[in-house]
């Protein structure tokens, strides 16, 4: 797939972060892209962030910085964590996270979304996704419409464990769903716990869902254990197959992202691809930031097997995550972090949005 434009968002001394993000095509035919942008501290998950914007109105080929689309509040650590979606009644909604400081000095991470009927141009009061308090952590560009009209994501839920630092339990995935156009929400009755004998310290992070056919979805998860792992529901995401690992996705413990062509029905797969027939030296452990390279992979049979393996990104000390994609036409455009990971820099505090030929 030919690169066809390039647009970085990097940090600087106001602006210390600018990471994951979502895209949505509005009526008038501008692509809006709103993302984390850090206005204080060193770039950590927990410093002081608004969700901000840039936009293209020549389909991808150049970007301008936009306004702020939601300020964190007074009493919030941040807000962060974008994705957005057409809904079959034409309404945009926005979910995002929203931390704020509990008593203890822990962090509760919350779902929250709003709607707009107005092409962004104003959004709802925010509604809660969840009805307690905890640390859930959704990625951004998770938001999916189901054939049946139920509105999903999946979130880890990180709980504490107090030791005088911030440590979590392993994480626990569990399917959220909205079958009232997004004013209510539930969750699966059956979660994903991580079993003990799989070695993970971890958990199953940062999920994701896709559906295969009417009531059938595939959930993906980030572990520790040097794959992406999968599981399988088939009814309607209320109970779900023990993980295996997807042995298509190598993987460090990073996220990948995966979502369905509208041109062909193709599935599509981003993630840090650490088979060593890129030519990397893959570490025994996988760690954390080693996120590269970044390849891009088709399924034509529902992810049964996966073939047009293409290597988007690959330079040494940066890392590549938190990639958010969007199908406009005959172009597929995708967003991800693009930064160094080291003297002190963040993989995480510099973005890249990129255009991609997508013609069949």
């Amino acid at each position: 797939m030919e690169t066809l434009a390039t647009f970085d968002i990097v940090a600087d001394s106001k602006n210390c972060r600018n990471s994951e993000g979502s895209f949505i095509t509005l009526k008038s035919g501008r692509i809006l892209y709103i993302y984390t942008r850090y206005l204080a501290g060193n770039g950590r998950d927990d410093d002081v962030a608004d969700l901000g914007s840039c936009y293209s109105d020549d389909d991808g080929m150049s970007w301008k910085l936009g306004d702020i689309v939601v300020h964190h509040k007074e009493d919030d650590v941040n807000i962060m964590s974008v994705s957005l979606l057409r809904l079959k009644d034409d309404r945009i909604m926005l979910l995002y996270l929203r931390k704020s400081l509990a008593s203890d000095g822990s962090i509760y991470c919350m779902p929250w979304c709003r709607f707009s009927s107005d092409e962004a141009q104003s959004w709802s009061e925010p509604v809660s996704c969840f009805r307690y308090n905890g640390y859930y952590v959704v990625n951004n560009d998770r938001l999916v419409q189901l054939s049946d009209g139920r509105i999903a994501f999946c979130t880890s839920l990180h709980i504490w464990r107090w030791t005088g630092a911030r440590n979590y339990n392993p994480a626990i995935s569990i399917f959220c769903y909205s079958d009232d156009g997004g004013q209510s929400w539930l969750q699966s009755p059956e979660m994903v716990f991580p079993a003990v004998e799989s070695g993970s310290k971890v958990g199953w992070q940062e999920p994701g869902v896709v559906e295969l056919a009417p009531h059938e979805l595939m959930m993906w998860l980030r572990t520790d254990l040097g794959h992406q792992y999968l599981s399988f529901s088939h009814d309607d995401g209320m109970s779900w197959s023990i993980p295996r690992p997807g042995l298509a996705f190598r993987s460090p413990t990073s996220p990948m992202s995966l979502k369905r062509d509208p041109t062909d029905q193709s599935l599509v797969a981003i993630w840090d691809d650490q088979r060593p027939v890129w030519g990397n030296v893959v570490p025994n452990d996988v760690k954390m930031m080693d996120r590269r390279p970044l390849v891009l992979a088709r399924s034509y049979d529902n992810g049964k097997s996966w073939c047009e393996h293409q290597l988007l990104e690959n330079e040494p000390h940066h890392g590549y995550c938190y990639t958010s994609m969007h199908f406009h036409h005959d172009k597929l455009i995708i967003a991800y972090c693009c930064g160094l990971h080291k003297d002190g820099h963040n993989c995480l505090m510099d973005s890249r949005i990129r255009v991609l030929n997508n013609k069949h």
